[in-house]
């Protein structure tokens, strides 16, 4: 019934997927600008920003945390060791500003660490 709901809400609305799409262009723009590596991410609803070392991106993951930044943490088993990553998950509701906001807060932490 969820997924049922969810696809008349997008053929509903379709500037949901627009705006979807172009929250990703703008997650990767503001990633690229400041240097952070976001593997082959296209620039949908999963994006990446890759780290390495484990402990590295564990320490990443406990600071966007603490910064109020939702964000998960994908480590060996399920990726290579040592191809640690963070992985953001957006929405056609996130705003250009949060979407800055946490870019910009991983580029600081990512110093840091």
């Amino acid at each position: 019934a969820a997924a049922l709901a969810a696809v008349r809400i997008l053929k509903g609305e379709p500037e949901r997927m627009k705006r979807l799409h172009d929250n990703g262009a703008l997650f990767l723009k503001e990633a690229h600008d400041r240097g952070l590596n976001t593997g082959k991410a296209l620039g949908f609803g999963m994006l990446p920003i890759m780290v390495g070392q484990t402990a590295r991106a564990a320490k990443l993951v406990q600071r966007m945390y603490e910064r109020g930044i939702n964000v998960s943490l994908i480590i060996y088993p399920g990726v290579p060791l040592n191809a640690g990553r963070l992985r953001f998950f957006l929405n056609s509701e996130h705003t250009a500003e949060e979407i800055q906001t946490a870019v910009g807060a991983v580029k600081e932490e990512f110093a840091k660490v």
